[in-house]
């Protein structure tokens, strides 16, 4: 699969090497993105790991080399994790039983683990279709720098109508500086001659482990949604 993602991301540098020819005079844009990302990790630990809801979202800058290439890069603030669950149960005395007496209390814990990174991601667009309406592929690479993680326990009794809720930011430790490939399909529509839309599903994932210990691969499907303006 990485061998895949990163043939995927030197195709359109290929391209780019090919072809030069510039047709608007309008080459920079710049937009603001936002996507909610579908993320899991890939650690394999013993007890169930689940995907859970992430976000990436931030300013992006465009160059349009010509009809067909498009280089772009920014800086993005990125939420990826993964979810665990623990089936537990403990042993409690309630008020005036007598502690020969005891009863299980049933709950189960889940675990929501957001990482948080700063992302550059460098990326190369080819557009397969160059009307007002247009359809194009891009792939690139993303150096991600560790911002902190955020952890959320959430345990729900089963003899209780009754959910806790904990949130705790804390530093995970993990390596500092990232690197992900990503690759999608994209498709843009110019709404005047200086703003357009862009909306591009697109999968990431690390290449890179960023926990050296257990060896944890973050991945993330999203669909990015943006505003650009031509300068």
């Amino acid at each position: 699969m990485k061998q895949l993602l990163l043939i995927l991301a030197l195709i359109p540098l290929t391209v780019f090497c090919q072809n030069t020819e510039t047709t608007n005079d309008k080459r920079i844009s710049i937009g603001l993105t936002f996507s909610p990302d579908y993320c899991y990790a890939s650690s394999g630990k013993y007890y169930s790991e689940l995907p859970i809801v992430g976000f990436t979202s931030g300013i992006n800058l465009a160059y349009n080399v010509n009809k067909r290439i498009t280089l772009e890069s920014g800086i993005l603030l990125t939420a990826k994790g993964k979810k665990t669950t623990y089936g537990l149960s403990v042993a409690y005395w309630p008020e005036g039983v007598p502690h020969y007496t005891y009863l299980y209390q049933y709950y189960a814990d889940r675990y929501n683990y957001h990482h948080y990174y700063a992302e550059i991601p460098i990326k190369v667009n080819f557009n397969l279709v160059t009307k007002r309406a247009k359809l194009f592929i891009t792939a690139g690479v993303s150096p991600n720098i560790y911002i902190g993680s955020k952890s959320t326990r959430i345990r729900e009794y089963y003899s209780e109508d009754r959910i806790e809720k904990q949130a705790t930011y804390y530093d995970a430790e993990l390596i500092r500086v990232n690197l992900a490939v990503i690759a999608g399909l994209g498709f843009s529509y110019d709404l005047s001659e200086g703003l357009y839309l862009k909306i591009e599903p697109t999968y990431s994932q690390s290449v890179i482990s960023i926990d050296k210990p257990t060896k944890l691969y973050l991945h993330s499907a999203g669909l990015d949604a943006g505003l650009y303006y031509r300068l």
